[in-house]
């Protein structure tokens, strides 16, 4: 398999996923919105990540796809593939929400001028406020669930925490207070951060 992924991106979820799998993978960084994304998959939508699977079905795009994928071809490495219903309903559910309700609130702090069109200096303040405020919000549910337990699902790490960790770094990026509000949440950065596979994967990508 061979994973195009940004550096620090969402796609670094899969690229951790990847790597505690025990796949045999390669990883190739793609600039932010580069031209190389659309050729490489034109019918996605030039983001990141975009998993070539290698078998001659079309690359697989959308970090919660890739990350089922990854789990469920290497149920033996236990990071989100199970017998269990319950179970998968669990991680499914931690994966859409870090998709649908965690994901989309940092778009505003990174592109904030996306999302107005008066772009004075207040004006887009005004518009990053507003999306710490929504991701304030949103961590809090996780910190929440989090209470008690070091991974967002079962004992062990799985997809879900990978998913988690690019976003945490986001927060400890954006966010004045870092994780310094949410305990649960920086032990679970930390957890991660000391893992070795995380390690290896945040060296590749040249993270600090």
């Amino acid at each position: 398999m061979k994973l195009y992924y940004t550096p620090g991106a969402c796609s670094l979820g899969p690229h951790i996923a990847l790597e505690w799998s025990g796949a045999d993978y390669h990883a190739e960084a793609v600039p932010f919105a580069d031209d190389r994304l659309k050729k490489i998959y034109p019918e996605g939508s030039g983001k990141v990540p975009i998993l070539d699977r290698e078998n001659g079905l079309p690359p697989l795009t959308q970090s919660p796809a890739v990350l089922r994928y990854i789990a469920d071809r290497h149920p033996g490495a236990k990071i989100g593939s199970s017998d269990s219903i319950d179970e998968l309903a669990e991680i499914n559910r931690w994966l859409v929400f870090l998709s649908a309700d965690l994901h989309p609130v940092f778009h505003p702090v990174f592109v904030t001028e996306r999302y107005t069109t008066d772009h004075t200096e207040d004006a887009l303040e005004s518009v990053a406020s507003a999306a710490r405020t929504l991701i304030r919000k949103e961590l809090d549910v996780l910190e929440r669930h989090l209470q008690g337990s070091i991974y967002i699902v079962g004992d062990s790490p799985t997809i879900v925490d990978a998913y988690a960790f690019p976003m945490l770094r986001w927060a400890q990026a954006k966010l004045p207070e870092k994780l310094g509000k949410t305990p649960n949440l920086q032990r679970l950065h930390d957890a991660l951060a000391a893992d070795p596979g995380v390690q290896k994967v945040m060296a590749d990508e040249g993270l600090e």
